[in-house]
C-alpha cells in the first residue's frame, strides 16, 4: 500500500489490486466474492435484474477499517477491444462497510465474445482505493505505531555473551535466550532461576505450556527491543501477550502495551481489551477504555456489555 500525504490535509491511503475472475463464475454462480486483500478490503460482483429487464453484473467493495473512512473507488475492466471504467466513492463506517456500482456492465455484453473481456477464459478487473481519516484524531488511530522498547542497549547486547537460558514450550525448544535480558524484565523468572530449589534454576531450562509459540517469541522479542506491533494488532494474540505479562509480573511490556493500545481502541477490540485490562490490573488502559466505551452509543454499549462475560456485574453495568 503506497502512502501519499499533504501537509494540510488528512493522509490519503491507496492501495490497487488486479482480480483474475473465472468465466464460469460468472455463468454458473451469479456471484463472485474475492479473497480479502491484505486486511483492506475484498470485492464482491453480483448479478441482479434492472428496472429495464435487463440484467448487469453490479461491483463492490467491502472495506473493513478500524475507524470511519472517505473512500474513492475506481474499476476497471479491459480487454484490447472495449474498456469499461467506473469511479465512485462513499464514507465508509468504523468497522465493516460497502460501497459500489449497482449497474456495472451489462450481462450479455461482458459475455459477447466479441467483446474480448475474457482471455483464456478469464476476466482481468483492477480496482484501485483510495481512502483518508475523517478527523486527525481517527488519523492518528489508523496510523502505525511500534511496539518497541526505547532502550538502544538492548540492540547493542543481544549479540554478545553466552546465551545461557533455554526456553522451551511443550517440551519442543523455542530458543535459547541470554539469561539476563529475560530476568531483568521479569522478577519472577529471575526469582526462579536465581533460586536453586527451582528445576529452572538446576537445568536452565524453562518450560512454558499455557502459552502459545508465537506469544512467548513476541516476548522475547521485546526483551531484545525488537518491533512487536504486527503481533499485537492481533487482538486475541495482544491479550494473551498482556496476560503473559501479568503472570511473570513484567512491568515494562505491561506499561508499553497499556500505551500502545490506549491509542489503539476501537469499537470491535474494546471489550476484549477492557476484560485483559480488568485482569491484569492495568489501571490507566481499563479506565481509558471505560472512557471510549461510554462515548459509544447507547446499543452499541450494551453489545459490548452483553460480550463481556468476564466483567463483573457492577463494571457492565456502567455500560448498560
Amino acid at each position: 500500500m503506497s502512502l501519499q500525504s499533504s501537509e494540510d490535509t488528512l493522509k490519503l491511503y491507496t492501495t490497487k489490486k488486479e482480480f483474475f475472475i473465472g468465466k464460469r463464475v460468472f455463468t454458473d454462480r451469479g456471484r463472485y466474492v474475492s479473497n480479502r486483500v491484505h486486511v483492506t478490503f475484498q470485492i464482491e460482483m453480483r448479478k441482479k435484474r434492472s428496472a429495464n429487464g435487463y440484467y448487469y453484473w453490479g461491483i463492490y467493495v467491502n472495506v473493513n477499517a478500524p475507524v470511519p473512512l472517505e473512500c474513492d473507488v475506481s474499476f476497471n475492466l479491459d480487454s484490447e477491444q472495449n474498456k469499461v471504467h467506473e469511479c465512485c466513492d462513499g464514507i465508509i463506517d468504523q468497522g465493516s462497510d460497502e460501497i459500489g456500482i449497482d449497474e456495472f456492465i451489462h450481462h450479455g455484453y461482458f459475455m459477447l465474445k466479441s467483446s474480448g473481456f475474457f482471455f483464456k477464459k478469464e476476466a482481468k478487473i483492477t480496482v484501485k482505493l483510495t481512502f483518508s481519516c475523517t478527523s486527525k484524531a481517527d488519523e492518528e488511530l489508523y496510523e502505525p505505531i511500534k511496539m518497541i522498547q526505547s532502550n538502544e542497549w538492548c540492540k547493542r547486547l543481544q549479540n554478545h555473551g553466552k546465551k545461557i537460558l533455554s526456553l522451551l514450550l511443550e517440551m519442543h525448544l523455542l530458543k535459547y535466550i541470554h539469561k539476563f535480558f529475560i530476568t531483568l524484565e521479569s522478577p519472577v523468572i529471575a526469582a526462579m532461576l536465581d533460586n536453586e530449589n527451582f528445576i529452572e534454576a538446576q537445568t536452565g531450562e524453562m518450560i512454558i505450556t499455557d502459552f502459545g509459540a508465537g506469544i512467548v517469541k513476541a516476548v522475547v522479542d521485546f526483551c531484545y527491543g525488537e518491533d512487536i506491533s504486527d503481533i499485537m494488532d492481533l487482538t486475541d494474540c495482544a491479550v494473551d501477550i498482556l496476560m503473559f505479562a501479568d503472570k511473570y509480573d513484567m512491568k515494562n511490556l505491561k506499561s508499553a502495551f497499556e500505551e500502545y493500545y490506549c491509542k489503539k481502541l476501537t469499537r470491535d477490540n474494546v471489550g476484549k481489551i477492557l476484560e485483559a485490562a480488568d485482569k491484569a490490573n492495568a489501571v490507566t488502559l481499563k479506565n481509558k477504555c471505560i472512557a471510549f466505551i461510554q462515548n459509544l452509543p447507547t446499543e452499541q454499549r450494551k453489545d459490548i456489555a452483553n460480550g463481556c462475560k468476564s466483567l463483573d456485574y457492577e463494571l457492565r453495568q456502567l455500560f448498560m
